[in-house]
């Protein structure tokens, strides 16, 4: 996931043969959900200008396991 800190949008990279069912969600600190978007293809970018600045948790899902989690920091 790039950039991060990040300011309007990232990028999440990802190696899988198949995407289908694969999605991520960035959530608040406090486990609020605020964007959700499947992963297409390898390199999926996601707009996060119309979020505030702050400390998130993006998560990763296959078929509704999780596979993946990461800290996102928001600063413009």
């Amino acid at each position: 996931m790039t950039p991060n800190p990040a300011k309007t949008e990232i990028t999440i990279t990802c190696h899988f043969e198949s995407y289908v069912g694969i999605k991520v969600n960035l959530y608040s600190v406090i486990g609020t959900l605020l964007k959700s978007a499947s992963i297409k293809n390898e390199n999926t970018t996601l707009n996060i200008a119309e979020i505030p600045n702050g400390l998130y948790v993006v998560k990763m899902y296959k078929s509704n396991s999780e596979i993946g989690i990461k800290k996102l920091l928001i600063q413009r």
